[in-house]
């Protein structure tokens, strides 16, 4: 077939092929005409639309295109099942460090050992004596915390001793405003202040500045204190005192006011070798002294008395005392001219005669609590002035006979 221009003007187009060089004008478009020719007749011409023409063979494929850009990562799938386990390990090998070590059991019993299931001393000190012996029935000695422990001679004078734990050694401090006989009973009060009773018959109290070694007389006692007035300081603002002089009349001293108040009467009256002590809670307990079997509770919230079941198995009398060494435990020393020792469990109510002194108690012996284990104890008139330190350990007593 031969190539004609494209046109819409048939005349033109038939002119221009007469004779004319047929030149290719483009690819039309499928609404443009063109005059095509018979190859057998040149004078057949016909005018058609390009969209109205045969198809011609397919062309040859293209080459392929560039491959396209990577499409964005599809989501994570879900997590596969859990594989079986794998088998157990070999056994390591054995440790060559020591397990810790275990705790030593309780002393047995070797001759003066003594193995109880309750308490807690099992030696004696001989320390440096006090300088003069004590000789008035009451309480003696005051443990003010730290380093110190304060001391009355009694027997009608105004000697007043500290000594020094650290340095076992004793001093001479300000004397007492006033004679000190039986009755008389040390207290501290907490802080800087010991208190004291005057006793033999007197209602003089005092109170002595530990930091300014001096004295002043505050509110007199409410009635006139001998042979058994004990005291006992609540750790708080109250000091508890029995008045003995074979009275039941029992006070209460308020620190902070200098005040007195007469409390419910002990059910029995008391007298030399009573000793009052309080337990670190509600109670306080006392023995009756003067060789009298009787120990009476007295709960500070109710202001009531109780006769607690057993009774002490021996009597008290001059040169007794107490103290609560904390827990379950309070020790009264007979005194007497003895060497024995009570122990009271609290939580039990059991009595036990633990030990015996290492020498006899006597008017003007006592004891007190430093902790730590310590106890420290005057022996009174008979023995002159000996000062001894009791120390121990859980379960077992060495026995001083």
């Amino acid at each position: 077939m031969t190539k004609v221009l494209l046109d819409t003007d048939k005349a033109a187009v038939i002119e221009a092929v007469s004779g004319a060089t047929i030149t290719d004008a483009g690819t039309p478009a499928s609404d443009d005409k063109v005059l095509i020719q018979d190859t057998g007749d040149s004078d057949n011409l016909k005018y058609v639309k390009v969209s109205d023409l045969p198809g011609g063979a397919t062309g040859a494929t293209g080459p392929t295109g560039a491959t396209g850009a990577t499409g964005p990562t599809g989501p994570t799938g879900p997590t596969g099942a859990t594989g079986p386990t794998g088998p157990t390990g070999p056994t390591g090998a054995n440790s060559t460090v020591p397990g810790p070590t275990g705790s030593t059991g309780p002393a047995g019993s070797d001759g003066n050992i003594i193995p109880i299931v309750f308490g807690s001393i099992n030696n004696s000190e001989l320390l440096s004596p006090i300088p003069v012996a004590t000789s008035s029935n009451g309480r003696p000695m005051a443990y003010t915390g730290g380093d110190y422990i304060f001391a009355i001679r009694g027997g009608n004078t105004t000697s007043f001793y500290r000594y020094t734990i650290s340095t076992d050694t004793w001093d001479t401090m300000s004397a007492a405003p006033g004679t000190i006989n039986n009755g008389a009973s040390l207290v501290y009060g907490g802080g800087d202040f010991v208190y004291l009773t005057r006793g033999g018959g007197q209602t003089s109290f005092y109170r002595y500045s530990i930091s300014l070694n001096s004295w002043s007389s505050m509110a007199n006692v409410t009635g006139s204190v001998n042979n058994g007035c004990s005291g006992a300081y609540d750790g708080d603002d109250n000091i508890y005192f029995s008045r003995g002089n074979s009275s039941n009349s029992f006070y209460r001293y308020t620190i902070s006011t200098n005040t007195w108040f007469s409390l419910t009467n002990i059910p029995a009256s008391v007298e030399k070798g009573a000793g009052l002590v309080y337990d670190g809670a509600d109670s306080l307990y006392i023995t009756r002294g003067d060789n009298a079997i009787g120990f009476y509770r007295y709960s500070i919230s109710l202001n009531s008395w109780t006769s607690p079941d057993p009774q002490p198995p021996i009597a008290s009398n001059g040169g007794g005392g107490a103290v609560y060494t904390g827990g379950n435990y309070i020790y009264f020393p007979v005194g007497n001219n003895s060497r024995t020792t009570l122990l009271y469990q609290i939580n039990n109510k059991q009595w036990s005669s633990t030990f015996n002194m290492p020498e006899n108690i006597n008017p003007g012996g006592g004891i007190c609590w430093a902790g730590k284990e310590y106890m420290y104890v005057l022996t009174g008139l008979s023995t002159g002035s000996n000062f001894y330190r009791l120390s121990g350990a859980p379960f077992a007593y060495r026995n001083y006979m």
